[in-house]
């Protein structure tokens, strides 16, 4: 994948802000929210989705998409979709730190994605087939089920003078 834009994910928050901003590989803005359910006066506005709102969506468009290009290249063109992805399970995380809100520590155990594809009796077959190997070529599912590694680098830099907003610096 050397020769493709990266997909990349920038965020930068002050004490000031309500929302966070993501700009996502450069060009494309997500603002980001928390539910209002959250304990302890952390709840967000609900205003704009989660971060586990996102990572549903991603699952189910990427799911999606990946079903439309198979439907396409395999020469289905009259074609409906129902998609709905549910986070149907959690856990608590029973190695979580003291200095964490408790409701941090929950996790996700499982999302189910329901794909219902509506077409005609002359493409049974293709869509079948579809939907017998889509999910084989979702990044996002492949990538979940597959548990995704990443690596968190920090870094803490202290300043002697209040600060501005973000922008500012």
């Amino acid at each position: 994948m050397n020769d493709r834009e990266p997909f990349t994910a920038e965020l930068r928050v002050s004490s000031e802000d309500t929302y966070k901003t993501a700009t996502l590989r450069g060009k494309h803005e997500l603002v980001a929210d928390e539910p209002t359910w959250l304990p302890g006066g952390l709840a967000g506005h609900d205003d704009h989705p989660a971060p586990v709102d996102y990572l549903v969506m991603s699952l189910a468009s990427c799911q999606v998409s990946v079903l439309v290009q198979c439907l396409e290249r395999n020469g289905v063109d009259t074609y409906r979709i129902e998609c709905n992805a549910v986070v149907d399970e959690y856990y608590r995380d029973d190695d979580h730190p003291e200095e964490m809100p408790p409701h941090t520590a929950l996790r996700l155990g499982h999302i189910t994605v329901e794909m219902v594809l509506t077409t005609t009796a002359a493409y049974r077959d293709q869509a079948d087939q579809c939907l017998i190997t889509y999910d084989q070529g979702c990044i996002v599912g492949q990538s979940l089920s597959g548990g995704i590694d990443y690596t968190p680098l920090t870094a803490l830099e202290i300043v002697d003078s209040p600060l501005g907003t973000v922008d500012e610096q």
